[in-house]
């Protein structure tokens, strides 16, 4: 149980929350009434935490504010303060009521879902967890819906929308935040197995909120309702008619494509429908800061966290850079304990009064974090933004816990369509059907069409080349001309080996050996009712160092998470599935992660089905969530083209649970 975060319901921008000069901008006490030097409050302790019976509400800080002098010379006002003849700008009016009451939390606990933990019913506004947990972070301690279960539309590994707040601080009408919480607050938590037996696993929420950012704990006198209470500009910490604040944070997510331009790192995909390409990504700090004393800002230093596969692979795949091409220089140390949880990998800058500005580069899809933190007047200042990295259609994701490793650690992603090939008779992973367009299956073999220029021949135009070349890209790199197309589906990278001390996500054998990067298949256009499925097969992946390989899948539908499986290093042991068998080109061991439908509709764009076991192997699947194929079970006769068919017939499964055959 995690009290002490209160989610530090976070100043973002200190302006609400600084206690004057110098102090960090955060809020140190966790219990109502605490001071902000982190003193006890009435249900709070020194260290922040909150009392464990008490339901807990959150500071309000003061800015300490130097009053301003007032020159009088013969002949009156020398014009060098406040004109003493002008009329007043404070009032003692109160700040407008708040339309939403926030800051109240449930009591502290580790199940939401005990019938205990309900925040009070202020206005009709909580919504009841019931077994499956509500979606929301009722008891404030940095968790949504913990020991919840899963309700039976999610198995393990898929995800559902959640915000980083209470369910008491919503609109009576719609159920869902306001100002700045209806997009920075909302992310999306997993379905985890959490023990049980094979055959009856557990399965519950694992709590993380990824990609969302909590409430401020005050309002701010700047554009925008940021401790989003239904009215903008109503701090209860200081007169918004009193003073002009310089600072206004950003209130709404940036998004950019992946794969951009290394030349230009500002410009945007102009054929990515998904994002606005006549607004170039830049990140200036200098933009949150009033003109007249932006250039007084000093101090600035960065923080950028990302997602699952950067947590699970020697390096992040996305960069800082100090200019906007990307040869002008990365910035940044690594760090692999940032993030809400404490457990996310990412990037630090140190303090630099001239680094307002920055140039950040991404590879994958998903939702990125980014902190920007500067001094101004005497005040520490923190604005967080969200960034959106968004591309169409779907795109698979695989990353494992032994990339960059000595010896035996090379696994592959396979995406297959479940549909349109009439040429062959049998259908299954591999090559049944030899060659494209004949394959089903789009992998590492230049026979599928995947890796090269060749038509897949699935059916789906060519996307742009923007869609697949550009930074972190391999098809613009040596052994991926230029000119290679960008098919659908194609595979952008084969990580057969790696090498640990490259840290660059363009890097290749040349100095320090390639990247260690996920290997990802991308189809941009996929058509509606088309299904397909995800697996990774162990070519070459056990060995005395490590007798099993543990890998994560990641599905986006338009760039949003959808399916976040397998390994994840912020989870205690044991880890499944587990690859425990090498099979190189035709064998081994498969997972066999999860059915895709597309759906076609742009608010929900996809159904993810994850592929259950009958009988579970308690070596390879744990329990009947995954199904791992040791070895192809429809007993061909050694042939290629007779190996590893999707069923007995060689038909293509009808529904998620006749792909395993265990």
């Amino acid at each position: 149980m995690r009290f002490g975060l209160a989610l530090l319901f976070a100043c973002g921008l200190t302006i609400g929350c600084s206690a004057g000069g110098n102090d960090p901008p955060y809020v140190s006490g966790g219990g109502s009434g605490g001071a902000p030097d982190g003193s006890a409050g009435s249900a709070g302790t020194s260290d922040g935490s909150v009392g464990p019976d008490t339901p807990m509400t959150f500071d309000q800080l003061v800015i300490d504010t130097p009053p301003q002098e007032t020159t009088v010379v013969e002949g009156g006002y020398d014009g060098t303060g406040p004109d003493p003849d002008a009329p007043p700008l404070c009032s003692d009016a109160p700040p407008p009521a708040a339309q939403i009451s926030v800051g109240i939390c449930a009591t502290a606990t580790d199940d939401e879902c005990d019938g205990k933990s309900d925040p009070p019913n202020m206005q009709g506004h909580s919504i009841p967890n019931g077994a499956f947990g509500n979606g929301f972070d009722d008891d404030c301690d940095g968790l949504v819906d913990e020991g919840c279960d899963c309700d039976g539309l999610h198995q393990v590994g898929t995800t559902k929308d959640c915000y980083l707040m209470p369910s008491s601080w919503v609109d009576d009408a719609t159920k869902v935040p306001v100002g700045w919480c209806a997009l920075n607050s909302k992310g999306t938590v997993k379905c985890v197995s959490k023990g049980g037996n094979p055959e009856n696993p557990i399965r519950e929420w694992d709590g993380e909120c990824r990609g969302a950012q909590p409430p401020f704990n005050d309002d701010a006198c700047s554009a925008g309702d940021f401790n989003c209470d239904g009215v903008p500009l109503n701090p209860l910490s200081q007169d918004c008619g009193c003073i002009e604040n310089p600072v206004t944070c950003p209130t709404e997510p940036v998004k950019m494509n992946p794969f951009p331009d290394g030349t230009d790192l500002t410009k945007k995909d102009p054929l990515n429908p998904l994002i606005d390409p006549g607004t170039p990504f830049i990140i200036d700090g200098y933009a949150w800061i009033a003109d007249n004393v932006e250039q007084q800002a000093t101090g600035w230093s960065w923080e950028l966290t990302g997602g699952d596969c950067d947590n699970i692979l020697p390096h992040p795949t996305f960069a800082i850079y100090k200019g906007s091409t990307g040869q002008s220089g990365k910035i940044g140390t690594q760090g692999n304990n940032l993030g809400s949880n404490g457990k996310q990998h990412g990037f630090t800058t140190p303090a630099d009064n001239a680094q307002h500005q920055i140039w950040p580069a991404f590879s994958l899809s998903g939702d990125y974090i980014l902190k920007g933190k500067f001094e101004l007047q005497g005040k520490n200042y923190e604005c967080t933004l969200k960034v959106q990295v968004r591309a169409p259609g779907i795109r698979a994701e695989l990353c494992w816990d032994t990339a960059g490793d000595d010896g035996n650690n090379d696994v592959d992603l396979h995406f297959a369509r479940l549909q349109g090939n009439s040429g062959c008779a049998q259908h299954g992973w591999f090559l049944p059907c030899d060659s494209a367009p004949n394959a089903d299956d789009c992998y590492y073999n230049s026979s599928s069409g995947c890796t090269s220029g060749d038509d897949p021949g699935w059916g789906y135009a060519d996307s742009h080349k923007a869609a697949c070349h550009g930074w972190g890209s391999l098809r613009g790199t040596p052994g991926f001309p230029d000119n290679f197309p960008c098919t659908n589906p194609r595979l952008d990278r084969d990580n057969i080996s790696c090498a640990p001390g490259q840290t660059d996500p363009n890097g290749w054998p040349i100095i320090k050996g390639e990247f260690c990067g996920p290997e990802n298949i991308n189809l941009d256009n996929p058509k509606s009712a088309d299904r397909f499925v995800v697996g990774a097969q162990c070519y070459d992946c056990v060995g005395t160092k490590h007798p099993a390989t543990h890998p994560h899948i990641n599905i986006y539908c338009n760039g949003e998470r959808k399916l976040s499986a397998g390994y994840d290093p912020a989870n205690p042991p044991p880890y499944f599935p587990a690859l425990i068998e090498g099979g190189a080109d035709w064998g081994g061991s498969l997972w066999e992660a999860a059915v895709v439908t597309w759906k076609g509709d742009p608010a929900d764009p996809c159904q993810i089905d994850p592929i259950p076991s009958k009988t579970p192997n308690p070596q390879s699947d744990g329990t009947n969530q995954n199904c791992v194929e040791n070895g192809p079970e429809n007993n061909g006769t050694g042939q290629p083209t007779d190996l590893w068919l999707f069923s007995a017939s060689g038909a293509y499964p009808t529904t998620p649970a006749s792909v395993c055959w265990h």
